[in-house]
């Protein structure tokens, strides 16, 4: 999203940069508000405040567009069976105006990769199987199917020995943690992607809570939501590259699959060099031996 690109901006204490990236998106439309944008965009207001910010018109200028932005936003709706009633009405270009790293650049997050899991693997290739009739949407490639869960910030912010320390303290926090049990198969709606939804959420927040205090030791910077329950676990199966109504993409694909249960025991930090959807270089945390693994450079998200 544009407030994580906006973060990032922060990290470098570019306050223009994150400007830039906010700006667009303020325009979003109330039907397009939902929890997981105003989640993201109450995480960034509360980085505003920071000291080396306070005197900056900009940011004091910032933080009252995105309280304004959040005092419109659409509120949740009652639920049904334990899913969201309120569905996009379009599609959105994810990538029309984003400011993506460019020869060089990176950033650095923490994933859960589910390339060993093929009960994610077949999910995924369904739904993909279901929107394939559709143009406009970008298919996350199999094997780079992931839980998104810490942006830890620019590579460029990160020497190789912080990265190791950072895999060595993550794995030390999560030593005692067994594997945890979580439910795919309800499919989540953003104007800006397709995904699956991780349940229950918050059982995974003994990892998000590790890696983020990883990141802060090593960096002094915590990275992605301060708060771990602004933090929506998921599996992106596409994104949008295009404008266009939801409703037909919606009923193609429903709102939910065969329900899959999968025990996550690993997660990894990743290098991603360039654009968003180009893969990255994971390097293990949990679980997995501390070693690299060099993925292709297919697409990926």
């Amino acid at each position: 999203m544009r407030i994580g690109a906006a973060i990032a901006h922060l990290l470098k204490d570019s306050l223009d940069g994150a400007a830039a990236q906010v700006t667009p998106m303020l325009t979003l439309s109330p039907e397009f508000r939902i929890a997981t944008v105003t989640g993201w965009t109450s995480d960034l207001d509360k980085r505003l405040p920071s000291k080396r910010f306070a005197r900056s018109p900009i940011a004091a200028a910032m933080q009252q567009q995105l309280r304004d932005f959040n005092a419109v936003a659409l509120r949740d709706t009652p639920r049904k069976e334990g899913r969201m009633t309120t569905l996009p009405v379009h599609m959105v270009d994810r990538w029309q105006t984003r400011s993506e790293p460019g020869p060089g650049q990176g950033m650095v997050y923490w994933h859960m990769l589910m390339k060993d899991h093929p009960q994610v693997l077949d999910l995924a290739q369904q739904a993909q199987q279901r929107l394939a009739r559709f143009t406009g949407l970008h298919m996350t490639p199999l094997e780079w199917l992931h839980i998104t869960t810490l942006i830890a910030g620019p590579s460029d912010r990160f020497a190789d020995d912080q990265l190791q320390q950072m895999i060595t303290i993550a794995s030390g926090l999560l030593s005692g943690i067994p594997p945890i049990t979580v439910m795919l198969g309800d499919i989540l709606y953003h104007p800006e992607a397709i995904m699956l939804a991780v349940k229950p959420p918050r059982v995974l927040t003994p990892v998000y809570n590790a890696v983020q205090a990883a990141t802060q030791i090593v960096t002094g910077e915590r990275g992605g939501d301060r708060n771990a329950r602004c933090w929506i676990p998921h599996i992106t199966v596409c994104y949008s590259t295009s404008t266009q109504r939801a409703e037909p993409i919606i009923t193609a694909l429903g709102p939910r699959l065969p329900a899959c249960k999968i025990h996550v025991n690993a997660v990894s930090l990743v290098i991603q060099h360039g654009p968003e959807r180009l893969c990255g270089f994971p390097l293990p945390a949990w679980r997995d031996p501390l070693k690299g693994e060099e993925f292709s450079d297919g697409r990926g998200a």
